[in-house]
């Protein structure tokens, strides 16, 4: 029998943001759809449905791409003339869609994810693409295979069996993702990040010198940059924050980048997405977040988050709305190519204001830090996703425009889950190189265990789980452990049915009803600002903070692995900084067999004036909770 050791006493603070685009389950299977590939149904598993606009009309030649979450094994089909499709011949398991309208179709991509299909049953997913999009990809007008069927995925059982035996015997240092995209596209130039076995970063004789880790990252790279540019490369993006290029290259060109003594490991450039939140109506049940975690209580002591700069990495900040005009946004940049740092999409609007909005009287809505500055970095295009380069460089933006916490509402699943990969390696080194605070949404992947991803899984990030004003984590909130067994969750804060500012307010209300993780990472973002205002020339380290909002959570009972160390409590935290007992939060926890010995060490630190007995206690719970 397994056995989690847990200890009540910390929490990882992240958050991802992942989105259901306009599924619909259950529908009746039509007669008529073209079957894509045939196979026993009582052996196999169907997936069919249909793709239309917002009007009910088919969308034909729409592009769906699929994969199975366990071996990351993928494929494509498209769509008929009225919208249908249908995938047989599946393994049972749980899978992800992308749908991609025809090039020159004005509808926003939608992406799927939880798709768990039953041996001898038929599941329907019927997918409604939004107006508005701006949508060419190459992808999406590509070629049908000659065969018309899903590739990555075998005729039978033993042959599927053998497509997941090869991708255990993969190039170690090319990411298996690359390897499905060579294989889906063989024919295109492939989005990657190279990461250098030389980290440079602790060769940088002054901290916050970005200047010189600029340097000692191009001198780094200059090889391989030179190499790269003899490969009729694109696009290529050369990074500090970790040593790595960006970069799309012809597909047979990976195998010689990889093999470099300087490489340590290829990875694809991967689109990170958000997690479209949950649009309720404008009720007397929106939920105030602020005095559920006590700002309002700072708030009356003079501490509102002046002179604090919180960097929002997300889909854009509509810049003239009430709470969010005249000056509140410093700085801004897109890093999408669309030429625009407007929200398009409405999803960062929302998150500054929970964030750091200013008052709005007729409504009685403000942010948790309301005189903290906002920097805009517009990361997430308006499909709602963004190529995982373009948030590194908002990384990199956000350090040299001098921000002092970062809010990232985004994620991916991400098959490592250790803290490996590129756009987690960059939040670590963000937090302890750069002394940048920087705080992750979980995820709305719940309620299973390990449904955390990147950059929630990143060491030193603070990984935010969504609870509710009565207390209760949210079913949507993804939980940890981490794939290399730590706990994932750091705490929890408000997420359900959070009113805040809406970003086409000119045409709707000033304000909406969000509900998901994405909510729950600015209200711990604003409290970190809070704060840092109220220590102000303290010189507070990342891990500093990170140790007092987990040591003051409020319990609400729950699972370790759902909610971190407990429901965020602002006001506990700064007497905590102020004058309480601080307990290290370097440790991990997880799943352990029975019997197995597990040491840990914990630096306690006393800031009150007279000496104070502590105790540590130990709990253990059975992998149900």
């Amino acid at each position: 029998m397994k056995k989690r050791v847990s200890l009540k006493i910390f929490a990882i603070v992240m958050t991802a943001l992942l989105v259901f685009s306009g599924s619909v389950w259950a529908v009746p299977v039509q007669d008529n759809d073209p079957v894509v590939r045939g196979s026993n149904p009582q052996e196999y598993c169907v997936i069919t449905g249909r793709v239309t606009d917002v009007h009910g009309v088919g969308v034909a030649d729409a592009r769906i791409e699929i994969w199975d979450e366990a071996t990351m094994a993928r494929g494509w089909v498209v769509t008929d003339s009225n919208g249908y499709y249908t995938i047989t011949g599946l393994p049972a398991g749980t899978y992800v869609m992308k749908v991609y309208p025809p090039e020159g179709v004005n509808l926003v991509p939608a992406f799927i994810n939880d798709i768990v299909v039953i041996v001898g049953e038929t599941t329907t997913v019927d997918v409604i693409l939004k107006e508005g999009g701006i949508v060419t990809p190459a992808m999406a007008t590509a070629e049908p295979p000659v065969v018309d069927r899903v590739d990555a995925f075998a005729s039978s059982s033993n042959d599927f069996k053998e497509q997941v035996l090869a991708l255990q015997d993969l190039n170690p240092k090319i990411d298996p993702l690359i390897e499905q995209e060579m294989k889906i596209r063989p024919d295109e130039k492939i989005p990657i990040i190279i990461v250098l076995k030389d980290q440079h970063l602790k060769d940088i004789p002054e901290r916050f010198d970005v200047k010189e880790a600029k340097s000692l990252a191009r001198s780094s790279q200059k090889s391989l940059a030179s190499s790269i540019k003899q490969m009729q490369a694109v696009e290529m993006r050369q990074h500090w924050i970790i040593n790595a290029i960006s970069v799309k290259v012809p597909a047979e060109e990976i195998d010689e980048i990889a093999a470099r003594q300087d490489v340590e490991k290829v990875w694809l450039d991967a689109e990170i997405k958000l997690i479209e939140p949950v649009v309720t109506p404008l009720t007397d049940q929106a939920d105030y977040g602020d005095e559920n975690i006590n700002a309002h209580l700072l708030w009356d002591m003079g501490f509102n988050g002046t002179g604090i700069n919180i960097s929002i990495l997300d889909t854009g900040i509509d810049t003239t709305h009430p709470d969010l005009d005249e000056g509140k946004v410093i700085f801004e940049k897109d890093f999408t190519g669309e030429g625009t740092t407007d929200d398009l999409r409405g999803h960062g609007t929302h998150v500054a204001g929970i964030a750091a909005g200013r008052y709005n009287e007729a409504v009685e809505v403000r942010g948790v830090a309301p005189n903290a500055s906002l920097l805009n970095a517009r990361v997430l295009g308006q499909g709602g996703y963004g190529l995982t380069s373009w948030i590194i460089s908002g990384i990199e933006w956000s350090i040299e425009q001098e921000a002092d916490i970062l809010c990232m509402s985004l994620g991916m699943w991400q098959k490592d889950g250790t803290g490996r990969d590129p756009l987690s390696l960059a939040v670590t080194n963000a937090v302890e190189e750069w002394g940048v605070i920087v705080v992750v949404s979980a995820g709305n992947r719940g309620p299973g265990e390990g449904t955390i991803g990147s950059p929630a899984v990143a060491y030193g990030a603070i990984a935010v789980a969504a609870s509710d004003s009565e207390d209760r984590i949210a079913d949507f909130s993804s939980r940890g452990p981490t794939r290399d067994g730590r706990v994932g969750i750091d705490i929890a804060a408000p997420g359900q049915n959070i009113i805040a500012p809406n970003a086409d307010w000119e045409n709707q209300a000033d304000h909406i009803h969000y509900c998901g993780t994405s909510m729950s990472a600015p209200h711990a973002a604003g409290a970190v600002a809070l704060l840092l205002d109220a220590f102000y020339g303290d010189d507070l380290r990342p891990e500093d903070v990170e140790r007092a909002l987990k040591n003051s959570a409020f319990d609400i009972d729950y699972d370790i692995l759902e909610q971190g160390a407990g429901r965020l409590d602002v006001l506990e935290a700064y007497y905590n900084l102020k004058e309480g007992i601080s307990v290290d939060h370097e440790w991990s926890a997880g799943t352990h067999l029975s019997g197995t010995h597990i040491s840990k060490t914990f630096t306690i630190e006393n800031k009150c004036v007279n000496a104070t007995n502590v105790s540590i206690t130990k709990s253990t719970g059975d992998a149900g909770g």
